[in-house]
């Protein structure tokens, strides 16, 4: 119910009008009249109307005998269409509050309603006036209003869901939906005029379906001009993938201070979301009993760790393929009740603490959109999954994209990266190539991913969706202070301005890497990486050093988000000499990434025009941290420059300037002896 701050300000709903706190009718030489204004403000067409309140007697000198107050339906031409008395109780020298209901059928739109005292009875108060249309709710259906805080007015067009099915508020805020017995949120898509509501966890955006609650209303808050933001900032966090006591410690000691502090320096509205892998469940087929641990007791301490009073903005989550309720050969998953299938089962624990698996809400001019996109095989393994989606995730997507316009900006946020699979639709999942058609009908789409603990962006050839698959918080797995390909551990950060991205860049937020101005790293292309090593099981030659194997005039520049617009000019002594040439990979295919090179030494893909690695990176990862034969260690390097330079001994300055027009300075090589950059803080 929705609570009024005066008599004068009667919210418009198809649900009631309702008067808090009580007012006094009447006087010792004159009867009381309290008028409600007509029920056109309920609809249209009304039946039936509840109408409750609560009277008592306020003069002294009739509280002991009591006495009568009458309520009155009265029609538009002024004739009544019902009136009853009632008795109010008398009891010596005090008021006693007496509760009155009735129903009156018949009720017109033009119809009011009047509460009377009477020359005998003329001092009365009169509190918790509810005046409620009677809703015709079918069997198996739930209701609920949408509606500003502020003013209780309704708020139309809000799009609400179960997770399944996706239904609209109408003119007076009202939806109805059948759920699906599946459904175990009710929830909101917020508005872009509107706030985030956050609440103690993060985003407050959904309610937990209750077996026998019919009603689930949503208090929005307008924003204070009751426009969409002209500008906001999206950060993404790829995959902290907390799997024990150090991870939790890294990413609240080191990973949260970094991404607070520079929050704080935005002077625009932000949000947080996460891209999946929160936690770390074992996905191994050995040992299937055991190796589960307490990895999932992560899940609570993480949510802790991202309320908003820490962070200081919410941050909404993705669910990844490590985020799963665990199953397995000698423990599978039972789809029951709520769970009809073991792709719901696996989700439940995740949704439990985190909320809804597929939601959205809106931006500015932008639609972003949150889902799961893991696809099991079958009900035995967490670890044979596929990216996809399921045929009801699809349709949820369908439905909810239905009610976004085409000149609008969709930004599709999942763990997987979409851009390595076409599969189409199939008996019961994958539909990721149904997922890129629909994102491809508006005016700008982007999907943002994580999962591959590296940094990549993506330009289709043949859809118009730009794919940023984000390096990770976690980077390799908390060994170190980068991920595989270098890029230090952090978060992506996406400017939207009306309906598109007016700019978007990393941000590491360890020490040395954790400015703007930080997007690219130089190395001297002769340089030697990594530690003498004695042989042992996982490298028999003992090698640990690792170098691009070019000439000493050539110099390297890993720029972690680059992409095909970015231009990497080179200053030598102060003057630009030339341009810097995009190194391209052995291969380029996803499906092609793991397993297709020999593992022994990086330097046999590297044959003086081509490298696949950064090879200081493979250096710390392999060299130094002894990670052989981790395929984190060994991760392809999308965005590496090379150039070689005019005078081997000048002052060398890099500028690397983006799609938008930042410019970006490096005139320092790396020095290999620096611990901080690289290797993981010896605590």
């Amino acid at each position: 119910m929705r609570k009024l701050m005066g008599f004068e300000r009667w919210p418009k709903s198809d649900e009631a009008y309702i008067l808090p706190g009580y007012i006094k009718l009447g006087s010792s030489r004159s009867i009381g009249v309290l008028r409600t204004p007509d029920f056109s403000a309920l609809a249209d067409n009304i039946s039936t109307l509840d109408i409750s309140f609560d009277a008592a007697i306020y003069s002294t000198t009739l509280q002991a005998n009591g006495g009568k107050i009458t309520l009155a339906v009265i029609k538009g031409d002024g004739t009544p269409l019902k009136s009853k008395e009632f008795n109010l109780k008398g009891i010596s020298n005090k008021p006693a509050w007496s509760h009155f209901s009735i129903s009156v059928e018949g009720v017109t739109a033009d119809c009011h309603c009047e509460i009377l005292t009477n020359d005998n009875t003329r001092q009365v108060c009169i509190d918790n006036l509810k005046i409620v249309k009677q809703l015709n709710i079918p069997e198996g259906y739930i209701y609920g209003y949408t509606y500003d805080k502020a003013t209780g007015k309704p708020i139309s067009g809000v799009a609400i869901s179960d997770g399944f099915t996706v239904v609209t508020t109408d003119n007076d805020g009202l939806y109805t939906m059948k759920p699906s017995t599946d459904a175990w949120y009710i929830f909101y898509s917020t508005p872009a005029n509107c706030e985030i509501i956050k609440n103690h966890n993060g985003p407050k955006f959904f309610t937990r379906v209750e077996k026998g609650v019919k009603e689930y209303s949503f208090e929005l808050k307008l924003l204070p001009d009751g426009k969409p933001e002209e500008k906001f900032a999206l950060l993404t966090f790829a995959d902290p993938q907390v799997s024990s006591a150090t991870g939790l410690n890294r990413f609240k000691n080191e990973a949260i201070p970094g991404i607070k502090a520079y929050a704080k320096t935005l002077d625009i509205p932000h949000y947080g979301i996460t891209l999946g892998d929160v936690i770390s469940t074992s996905t191994s087929d050995k040992d299937l009993e055991i190796t589960r641990g307490d990895a999932t007791t992560y899940m609570g301490q993480m949510l802790e760790a991202m309320r908003p009073s820490i962070v200081g903005f919410p941050i909404f989550q993705v669910m990844g393929n490590h985020d799963c309720n665990y199953f397995g050969r000698p423990c599978p998953l039972v789809p029951d009740a709520t769970s009809s299938t073991t792709q719901l089962k696996a989700q439940r624990e995740f949704e439990s603490t985190f909320g809804p698996i597929n939601y959205s809400f809106n931006r500015g001019g932008a639609h972003i959109v949150g889902m799961r996109d893991i696809w099991y095989k079958n009900d035995y393994s967490t670890r044979d999954y596929a990216t996809g989606f399921t045929k009801e995730q699809f349709e949820w997507l369908k439905a909810d994209l239905a009610l976004v316009p085409k000149d609008k900006m969709v930004v599709l946020c999942v763990h997987i990266p979409l851009f390595g699979s076409a599969s189409k639709s199939g008996e019961s999942g994958h539909y990721v190539k149904e997922v890129h058609d629909l994102l491809n009908q508006y005016k700008e789409a982007h999907v943002i991913s994580g999962h591959t603990h590296y940094q990549r962006n993506y330009e289709h050839s043949t859809y118009k969706i730009f794919e940023h698959n984000m390096g990770t918080v976690c980077g390799t797995w908390w060994s170190s202070n980068i991920c595989g390909d270098g890029t230090p551990n952090g978060y992506g950060v996406f400017i939207g301005e009306g309906n598109t991205f007016s700019d978007w860049y990393y941000m590491g937020y360890h020490e040395g890497m954790n400015t703007r101005n930080d997007q690219l790293r130089l190395h001297r292309g002769n340089a030697i990486t990594g530690a003498q090593r004695q042989p042992d099981a996982k490298s028999p030659n003992g090698t640990g050093y690792y170098s691009y194997n070019f000439a000493d005039d050539v110099i390297i520049a890993n720029v972690y988000n680059a992409d095909s617009q970015w231009k990497i000019e080179v200053y030598e002594d102060d003057v630009k000499t030339g341009e810097m040439t995009r190194i391209a990979n052995k291969s380029v295919s996803y499906d092609k990434l793991v397993g297709n090179y020999t593992l022994d030494d990086p330097r046999q893909i590297t044959d003086g025009t081509v490298a696949a690695y950064d090879m200081w990176s493979v250096g710390i990862q392999v060299g130094e941290l002894n990670r052989v034969g981790s395929n984190g260690s060994w991760i392809q390097c999308y965005h590496l420059y090379r150039y070689t330079l005019k005078n081997k001994d000048a002052k060398v300055k890099v500028v690397a300037i983006d799609r938008f027009g930042n410019r970006y300075t490096a005139d320092k090589f790396v020095d290999y002896q620096d611990n901080k950059m690289g290797k993981r803080p010896q605590n």
